[in-house]
């Protein structure tokens, strides 16, 4: 007969070792990100990327900790000989990219913010020479990227410029911007709304700088070292402001489409998003003591909506707010809410069950989504 307690301590066992094998990747992709800095390092001192003596200590001390600690000194060091290669070679690639003619520079306007300090990021690590420019920005002595003093700065001194600001600001700055350009700048705004950006943008097309309108589909933790997804918003060619594109951000998703759909998208895929999870927030009562009860369902929806307030609130009330056509999606949402909750009042539940069969055809649930639910569950703490 099979215990119940046994299959329990089973599967808590299996989400320990879930959790600590994501414990050892992270420490690894640090010990990673260390071996980068250790090999720039390495070559402003003239010194070989391969050091002998020092992976002979390393060794050395591994081979005493597994003793200490019970483990296979084979293991133990074939594990140490895959950690050493790997840093290398990434190592190797660095100084690669370090040593390859400089390409352009880029100037961030809005480099304070969230966006604006991945796109930094991004173009440092790819081997860009990269200046910021905002006005919460201050030089320091530690500071790698040049700080400019003023927009025009910036884009005297810049090859390509990204303007990362808020988008009511965004066609001011645009602007502001095309006043000191020339025929070789180029200038690529990234809003979460199109629309009057990008009308802006077509009125100025006769000016030979080059204009691109993206949107990065990915929040400011994403990293920069993976491929993302962007939405390309054309100005004046299509063909030419993708291969911009794919020059900048190689083997990265990219889905072409006009302002109107690109906004008309946007009011599901991010305003309807943001006013469910701000409703659900305004909801709750006592979150301390749902935290202690909360299943599978309210943690990841709580997780969500505790992520998405990250963002500030001048950027959460633009996405409502901005996007002419999240009227008509909002009303359509409004209304299925009504008719919910009237069922609800009459206990209708013949009526509720229709529904709920009706949204399920609208929808791929199957057992594989359902799985893939708790697979995102065990992959994080219980918040």
């Amino acid at each position: 007969m099979v215990d119940l307690n046994d299959k329990n301590k089973l599967k808590q066992s299996r989400k320990s070792i879930e959790k600590i094998t994501i414990e050892i990747l992270d420490l690894l992709s640090q010990r990673l990100e260390l071996g980068r800095e250790v090999a720039v390092l390495k070559n402003n001192l003239n010194l070989p990327l391969v050091d002998p003596a020092q992976e002979q200590r390393l060794y050395k001390s591994i081979q005493k900790e597994s003793e200490s600690l019970n483990l296979n000194k084979n293991f133990s060091k074939n594990l140490l000989k895959l950690i050493i290669d790997e840093t290398i070679s990434r190592e190797q690639d660095h100084l690669m990219k370090l040593r390859t003619p400089q390409k352009k520079k880029i100037g961030i306007i809005g480099a304070s913010g969230n966006m604006g300090k991945w796109f930094t990021k991004y173009f440092s690590e790819n081997g860009y020479s990269v200046g910021l420019y905002s006005r919460k920005l201050k030089t320091k002595k530690s500071q790698k990227s040049n700080i400019f003093r003023s927009i025009r700065d910036c884009v005297l001194q810049s090859d390509i410029i990204v303007i990362s600001v808020p988008i009511e600001t965004t066609n001011k700055i645009i602007n502001d911007v095309l006043k000191h350009s020339d025929g070789t700048k180029t200038i690529i705004e990234i809003s979460s709304m199109k629309k009057q950006i990008v009308s802006n943008l077509k009125k100025l097309s006769h000016n030979s700088t080059k204009l691109m309108s993206i949107h990065p589909l990915f929040g400011p933790g994403a990293n920069v070292f993976k491929p993302q997804k962007f939405i390309l918003v054309p100005i004046k060619s299509a063909i030419s402001e993708k291969k911009l594109f794919n020059s900048l951000f190689p083997n990265s998703k990219l889905v072409v489409c006009n302002a109107n759909q690109h906004d008309k998208s946007m009011a599901y895929v991010i305003s309807l998003v943001y006013f469910l999870n701000l409703s659900f927030i305004l909801s709750l009562d006592k979150i301390p003591h749902l935290k202690d009860i909360s299943g599978t369902s309210f943690t990841i929806q709580y997780l969500l909506a505790s992520g998405i307030l990250h963002d500030s609130p001048e950027v959460i009330s633009s996405l409502q707010i901005s996007n002419e056509q999240f009227n008509e999606v909002l009303l359509n949402f409004t209304s299925n809410v009504n008719s919910i909750e009237n069922l609800i009042a009459k206990n209708d539940n013949d009526q509720f069950i229709k529904i709920i069969k009706k949204v399920k055809k609208q929808i791929i649930s199957n057992q594989k989504s359902y799985e893939d639910l708790y697979q995102l569950v065990n992959s994080i703490d219980s918040f």
